[in-house]
């Protein structure tokens, strides 16, 4: 995983040649947990009727924008790191689960300003996809704790969808601040049994943005 890590980073050094913006967000992730069993029946704690559910998670992302002249198009690079966290119990038992996972991965975005570039004030609308694997994890199923990163379920490759807006204001020629919304779907990229398991995630998120002034020839 550390040598993952390091070409992702080296990936990302390399490619911000080119990036007009650096930025760093961090946020909180309020994530659902979707279930089926082999015959497509749903744990009644982990469901949607369940309205006994709460737990945040940790959000931060280190990466590039890249404006592409002449249009309100940009692209978004970046790494990573979320924990995908859920804690649900039934209210008339004692009964308690919560998942902690920790996963890292490589972000890309499109996203559309709806302000000129050069405005003070712009807000933007964003859609993409990520990859991600599980760093660490762990459950406990009412008092009984198991260690996640050997479960089908939540290791491998996990694709992320996601859309969001987001509102940036420039407080110097050389800084900009960020507050942003996003919502996402989680899902395995390959099929490992007949049981299911997605997350739907919801993020706040805060950052800011360095300028990078473009290379002169």
């Amino acid at each position: 995983m550390i040598k993952k890590l390091l070409i992702c980073i080296f990936f990302f050094g390399f490619q911000s040649i080119d990036a007009q913006e650096l930025f760093l967000f961090a946020g909180e992730n309020f994530t659902h947990y979707h279930y089926k069993d082999s015959f497509g029946n749903a744990n009644p704690i982990i469901s949607k009727q369940n309205k006994s559910h709460f737990e945040s998670g940790k959000h931060y992302d280190l990466g590039y924008i890249h404006h592409f002249e002449k249009s309100n198009l940009s692209y978004i690079g970046s790494i990573t790191l979320n924990e995908f966290n859920a804690k649900y119990f039934l209210p008339t038992t004692t009964e308690v689960y919560f998942w902690k996972t920790k996963y890292i991965g490589i972000q890309n975005l499109a996203s559309f300003s709806l302000f000129n570039s050069q405005s003070k004030f712009n807000t933007s609308i964003k859609a993409g996809i990520s990859l991600s694997s599980l760093l660490s994890g762990e459950q406990n199923a009412n008092g009984i704790y198991y260690n996640l990163t050997d479960q089908k379920d939540f290791s491998g490759l996990l694709l992320q969808s996601s859309v969001g807006v987001s509102a940036n204001y420039k407080i110097t020629n050389s800084a900009s601040l960020t507050l942003g919304y996003n919502l996402s779907t989680v899902v395995k990229t390959s099929k490992t049994s007949n049981e299911s398991l997605h997350f739907t995630n919801s993020q706040l998120q805060f950052g800011i943005q360095f300028p990078i002034s473009p290379n002169q020839n």
